[in-house]
C-alpha cells in the first residue's frame, strides 16, 4: 500500500470514528430529559398506554359515567373534565353538538384539585344524576358562572329540575356520592389522565378543548 493510500484509509477510519462517537452524542442528548425525541417518545408511550387502558376498562368507564344523550348505540366518546376548567367549559358547545353528529358522549368527573368548588360541583352533578336530571345540571354548571362565586347546589338543583330537594340535599352529605368520585378518579387514574379536558374512545384520544370537528374526527377514527 502507497502511503497516500494509507493516509486516506487512516482518515477514512477516522471519520468512522468521528461519525459513531457523533451518532451516540446525538442519541445521548435526545434522551437528556426535555430533550423535544424524548419528549414526543414518551407523549406516544402515554398515549398507547391511555388507550390500552381505555380498552381494558371500557365497560367500567360505561358504568361508572353519565350519559349527555341516551342514543347508547351511537359511536361513544369519553369525556374527562372538571367544571371549573376554562377549556372544558369552552368545548360544551361542540360536545351539546355531538348528538347532531351521531355521536354519544359520556361524562367522568375530574375535579381538579386547585380548583376551589369543582368537587363541590362535581358532587351536585352526581346527586342530580340520582334523579335523572344530569344533563341539565351539566348544562347549568358549564355555561353559567353565579356557583363560582356563590355555591348554592339547592339554587342549581331547582334550575336544573331536580324532582327532590329533600332528596337531592341529602345526596350531598352521603358517602355514596363521593364513593362514586372516587371511583372516577380512580378509573381516570388507571388511564393516565393529568389534565382537562381529556376525550378517548379506546382508539384515538385528544387532550385539551375540542370542536365539533374534532369529535367527530375523534369518533369516527378506526
Amino acid at each position: 500500500m502507497t502511503e497516500r493510500g494509507a493516509t486516506a484509509g487512516g482518515r477514512g477510519r477516522v471519520m468512522d470514528v468521528l461519525t459513531l462517537v457523533l451518532l451516540a452524542a446525538a442519541v445521548w442528548v435526545s434522551c437528556l430529559p426535555g430533550s423535544r425525541v424524548r419528549v414526543e417518545v414518551e407523549r406516544m408511550l402515554k398515549e398507547r398506554h391511555s388507550l390500552a387502558a381505555t380498552r381494558a376498562n371500557w365497560t367500567a368507564l360505561l358504568q361508572a359515567s353519565s350519559p349527555l344523550s341516551a342514543n347508547a348505540s351511537a359511536p361513544t366518546i369519553v369525556e374527562f373534565a372538571d367544571y371549573e376548567c376554562p377549556f372544558c367549559r369552552s368545548s360544551f358547545g361542540a360536545v351539546d353538538s355531538a348528538p347532531t353528529l351521531g355521536v354519544r358522549v359520556v361524562y367522568v368527573n375530574y375535579p381538579i384539585k386547585s380548583h376551589l368548588h369543582a368537587y363541590g360541583a362535581a358532587l351536585a352533578a352526581v346527586c342530580a344524576d340520582a334523579q335523572g336530571r344530569f344533563a341539565e345540571m351539566h348544562r347549568q354548571l358549564m355555561t353559567t358562572t353565579e356557583w363560582l362565586s356563590d355555591t348554592n347546589w339547592i339554587r342549581q338543583a331547582r334550575v336544573a329540575g331536580v324532582r327532590s330537594i329533600d332528596e337531592f340535599q341529602r345526596c350531598l352529605q352521603s358517602e355514596a356520592a363521593r364513593e362514586r368520585l372516587r371511583a372516577q378518579r380512580a378509573l381516570a387514574d388507571a388511564i393516565g389522565v393529568d389534565g382537562t379536558p381529556y376525550f378517548v374512545n379506546g382508539r384515538a384520544a385528544h387532550r385539551g378543548a375540542v370542536t365539533v370537528a374534532t369529535l367527530d374526527s375523534l369518533a369516527r377514527t378506526r
